[in-house]
């Protein structure tokens, strides 16, 4: 049942990553174009059970590695969030540095929200689960 709810989780994760990307810029500018990989996951549930995975960890029948998860900011303006959990899923966004400093917007399919991103890491929340991508 555990195992469900962690899937169940990852899926809702996705979806809402899928929706959205984050990422954070603090501090020095450092360049937040690049490539980032899958680093953790934590979930809790509502029964108050949780989990954290690392790439390498075992999870169901699969091995979760770096590229699990992958986020790609490309100089262009655009970006590619990439999930293999055994089909292969790439969306298409747009990207760009907000307004607000220490932020960028991402867009897809016409809407945008604004993320926190620092050049090294992307994070991000959904139902309970947070996953944690450095840039490679």
């Amino acid at each position: 049942m555990r195992k469900l709810q962690i899937f169940g989780a990852l899926l809702a994760l996705l979806l809402g990553v899928m929706s959205f990307a984050a990422c954070a810029e603090q501090g020095e500018d450092v360049p937040l174009e690049g490539v980032y990989t899958f680093e953790s996951l934590s979930y809790t549930g509502n029964d108050g059970t949780s989990v954290t995975l690392h790439a390498g960890d075992n999870w169901l029948l699969s091995v979760l590695t770096e590229d699990t998860f992958t986020f790609e900011l490309k100089e262009d303006g655009t970006a590619a969030f990439t999930v293999k959990l055994g089909l292969t899923v790439t969306l298409n966004l747009l990207w760009e540095k907000s307004e607000t400093d220490g932020y960028i917007d991402i867009t897809l399919d016409g809407a945008t929200e604004t993320f926190p991103c620092d050049g090294k890491t992307i994070s991000y929340t959904y139902e309970g689960a947070s996953v944690t991508m450095a840039k490679k």
